[in-house]
């Protein structure tokens, strides 16, 4: 008899932490865990997307070799955005299909204040199909050029300030 469904993993969701110790290195590229790989690298896209409690999401580049991975172009984006520094604590919780929530820890060790962006309003997934939108951006960056450049996630990032509805929902069904 498990208390409380503790015993229960069907709701059991993989995370990792980073502690951002190498401000030179770590705040334009982020080492994923190699244990983390091994257990579910090959379920992740050469895109991830990262999304905050407010509902923000940023797309940023997954680049992997040799079992390890990185988080590449849009992680300084990111980490500039929420003014993540030395000392700071992150966890990452894997959602499947190369999406990850995240939730920031400052110095002194609370979770940070999110800053809200007043362009972006949360709108229900049902609200409208455009939130397939940025997929479909994704998508055809991809197509076209193969893989996405610095640009191409720039743009995928400004997109979402310009439709706020796209981040609500982001899925990459299409880059497994």
């Amino acid at each position: 008899m498990s208390i409380m469904g503790i015993d229960d993993h069907s709701h059991y969701y993989p995370s990792f932490f980073k502690i951002i110790l190498e401000p030179r290195h770590d705040l334009y590229k982020l080492g994923i865990p190699i244990k983390f790989m091994t257990e579910y690298g090959n379920d992740l896209s050469d895109v991830v997307s990262l999304k905050i409690p407010t509902g923000k999401t940023w797309i940023v580049e997954l680049l992997k070799e040799n079992g390890r991975a990185w988080f590449g172009d849009g992680w300084h984006e990111f980490v500039t955005y929420y003014s993540i520094c030395h000392g700071y604590f992150l966890v990452f919780t894997y959602g499947g299909m190369s999406r990850f929530n995240v939730l920031i820890f400052d110095m002194t060790a609370c979770e940070i204040e999110y800053p809200l962006d007043p362009q972006i309003n949360p709108c229900p997934p049902s609200s409208s199909s455009k939130e397939y939108g940025m997929l479909a951006l994704v998508g055809q960056y991809k197509r076209k050029f193969r893989t996405l450049t610095r640009e191409h996630i720039k743009k995928i990032n400004s997109y979402q300030f310009e439709n706020p509805c796209f981040t609500s929902i982001i899925v990459f069904a299409g880059f497994m």
